[in-house]
């Protein structure tokens, strides 16, 4: 659960992604998809992109 939250954290901070912008649009299942591969890879989908 704690590699969940780190992952998100860091995400945030690495792509300085807005907290109301792309960051509240994506879900923990986005960041358990990525961490159950050898190198994890988050996807944001058009429409969770802070431009929208």
């Amino acid at each position: 659960m704690s590699s969940e939250y780190t992952a998100f954290v860091t995400f945030g901070a690495h792509t300085d992604q807005r907290s109301n912008g792309t960051m509240i649009k994506l879900t923990v299942g986005k960041f358990r998809e990525a961490l159950q591969h050898e190198k994890p890879c988050v996807k944001v989908g058009s429409s969770q992109d802070k431009v929208n």
